[in-house]
């Protein structure tokens, strides 16, 4: 079993044109890395996709995270 690590880390993004930090778990990372991959976009464009308000940088993190664990449910649906 993989082992997990709990800290956060921050990556410097430009998002709406509009240079910021957000802060995840190393996990919602490698996550974040493999669907930016799949689709062939970067990060920014990715929360540009579901960020159609101002979002604090809180609610940004957590709507990061419901979005990256949806997708990732559902490619696992798809494998099934």
């Amino acid at each position: 079993m993989a082992t997990l690590v709990f800290g956060k880390e921050s990556r410097s993004l430009t998002i709406g044109g509009v240079r910021t930090s957000v802060r995840l778990e190393p996990i919602f990372w490698r996550a974040l890395a493999e669907i930016a991959e799949e689709q062939g976009r970067g990060y920014g464009e990715i929360i540009n996709d579901f960020e159609t308000q101002d979002l604090s940088s809180k609610a940004r993190t957590c709507a990061l995270r419901c979005y990256i664990l949806e997708t990732v449910l559902k490619e696992g649906s798809a494998r099934d």
